[in-house]
């Protein structure tokens, strides 16, 4: 009884850890340190865009476009929000609304709604003519979205291209 106990007793040594080990956790950790401080999360349907990727391409029209909304709506202490929407027309190009369609050097970009979801009014932005120097008009791809169409101009010097990773 005695060989039974000492063979369930038997301890197997400790494995020496491959000394690869450590640089791959670390290149890991990299890696997902990385990817996690650049990738970002489109909290909103404004567009059909769930995860974008920053990007240091100057914006151009059709870009997915990124930058910091202020207006008086948005319920956060400073009235900001982190925005993702697409530049549909910009300085130099002639930006028209008849009645509710918007265009960009005559093609269509959007239409405005004159009630929100909820029933209230909305204010439309009013302008027909060329942008000025350093503005933007961005809008969303969904049919409520937020955007230019009510609140007007962004400075385009705020704008940061982003692309859709999905």
């Amino acid at each position: 009884m005695s060989n039974q106990t000492e063979t369930e007793l038997a301890v197997t040594p400790i494995q020496k850890t491959p000394w690869y080990a450590l640089p791959v956790i670390f290149g890991c950790m990299l890696l997902v340190s990385f990817f996690a401080t650049r990738i970002q999360i489109v909290m909103t349907e404004s567009v059909n865009a769930t995860v974008v990727w920053p990007s240091e391409k100057i914006p151009e029209q059709g870009d997915f476009v990124t930058f910091k909304l202020i207006h008086r709506v948005i319920p956060t202490p400073d009235n900001s929000v982190q925005v993702t929407k697409i530049l549909s027309c910009s300085e130099n190009q002639i930006l028209r609304r008849v009645e509710n369609i918007w265009t960009c050097d005559g093609v269509e970009i959007g239409t405005s709604r004159k009630f929100a979801q909820n029933g209230d009014k909305l204010e439309q932005f009013e302008f027909n003519g060329v942008i000025p120097k350093g503005k933007a008009f961005v809008t969303g791809t969904h049919e409520h979205s937020f955007d230019s169409r009510y609140w007007g101009f962004v400075d385009a010097s705020k704008l940061r291209t982003v692309y859709k990773v999905f």
